[in-house]
């Protein structure tokens, strides 16, 4: 079901299957949040308030909707669906690009960088569509099974030398302690 003109509208995307930066396969989940007609000021969420009705519209978004519905509305049940088939489309091409981009061990700590950057891209490929993007949140990162051994003996190992640091600073000060 399509968003209510200039009301924020919740898209997930399940499973979109890429590959990182150093050749892992990786499934990405993600949920972007937009609104049909373009705002500049990208505030519709902010502006919404009352969730029984949409948002009140700034003139930019309004002259935006006029021309989506001049290009897809003519034909609302072909129009529309050929707008949604290509933002799917983008959407999936944008989060494969992205996903290359970084190194399969820094997916999770990176994932707010992630979020951004796939944000941006879709933000600025999504303007020519006239559609506004608000939100893009990866909700879910999968990687092949061998591999979160891998994460879990990385992190065991990183909390193995914050234990081993943290004794030498205890017998550093139990040392300079006992000097005094």
């Amino acid at each position: 079901e399509a968003p209510v003109a200039g009301a924020p509208w919740v898209k997930e995307y399940g499973t979109i299957r890429g590959r990182t930066e150093d050749g892992m396969k990786v499934d990405l989940s993600v949920a972007v949040t937009i609104s049909l007609g373009y705002d500049p000021q990208g505030t519709a969420i902010e502006r919404q308030g009352d969730l029984k009705s949409p948002p009140p519209m700034s003139k930019a978004q309004s002259d935006s909707l006029i021309s989506l519905w001049k290009r897809h509305g003519h034909d609302a049940d072909t129009g529309f669906a050929a707008l949604w088939n290509a933002v799917d489309i983008i959407m999936k091409s944008i989060s494969r690009d992205v996903s290359s981009r970084y190194v399969a061990s820094n997916f999770y700590q990176k994932r707010s960088e992630v979020s951004k950057a796939l944000l941006t891209r879709m933000q600025r490929e999504l303007v020519a569509y006239d559609i506004t993007v608000h939100t893009v949140d990866v909700i879910g990162i999968g990687l092949p099974e061998r591999y979160y051994g891998e994460i879990q003996a990385t992190e065991i190992a990183k909390q193995e030398r914050e234990a081993a640091e943290h004794e030498r600073v205890t017998k550093l000060t139990e040392a300079q302690t006992a000097l005094l």
